[in-house]
């Protein structure tokens, strides 16, 4: 029971430190948890916001917190060798330093541990995205639509996508159906800085658009 709750109270701390990008607190809040050996979570829970915090810094300061984050993603993965997590957050940080070959290599991997696990495909679809695959990320997108409906972050890296390659009409359309959905989002998420930047990308799209 006790760690059924810590495993929520981690969730919980990630979760708050990436709306609020406090990414720091959230790293001493992980580390005042208790935590079990053959466990991988609390390492990929504190490797997710390394390398959060890491964006935050340049030079050897941000290489130091992707160092920390690299290591614990690999220990993760020392423990469970299906750890997806740990797999993204390794594409990850290789796909913002413009590593595409092995940025994709990780995500690839994760995704063939698990084609079928919604999260893990929309990992490989962001993953393609980002290293301008931008056909094969419609398509992993347009298939999350089809078999779950409209859901607000396969509408706004639709329009974010469509945008990208000059599909205006498309772009606005999706944009606007995002707009809809964070408007019914929990209030949290809907004022956190995360949610106000959505909100502005999806703004100037549907502006773009139109001009």
């Amino acid at each position: 029971m006790k760690r059924l709750i810590f495993s929520r109270k981690r969730k919980e701390i990630v979760r708050s430190a990436l709306f609020s990008k406090k990414y720091r607190e959230g790293i001493q809040a992980l580390l005042s948890l208790p935590t079990k050996k053959d466990n991988e979570v609390p390492l990929t829970s504190l490797g997710i916001l390394y390398d959060h915090l890491a964006l935050t810094y340049s030079g050897s300061r941000r290489f130091l917190y992707e160092e920390k984050a690299r290591q614990c993603y690999h220990k993760a993965l020392e423990k469970n060798a299906g750890c997806l997590p740990a797999y993204w957050g390794l594409g990850r940080i290789e796909l913002l330093h413009n590593k595409r070959i092995s940025g994709l290599r990780y995500y690839k991997m994760a995704f063939n541990i698990n084609p079928d696990l919604r999260k893990n495909r929309f990992a490989y679809a962001q993953a393609l995205m980002s290293a301008r695959h931008y056909g094969q990320a419609k398509k992993l997108y347009l298939m999350d639509w089809k078999q779950y409906g409209q859901s607000f972050h396969i509408s706004y890296n639709l329009a974010v996508l469509e945008f990208i390659q000059d599909h205006l009409r498309n772009a606005k359309k999706y944009a606007l159906i995002a707009l809809r959905l964070l408007s019914h989002r929990p209030k949290y998420i809907r004022e956190s800085q995360g949610a106000t930047a959505w909100r502005c990308a999806l703004e100037d799209i549907i502006k773009k658009s139109v001009e």
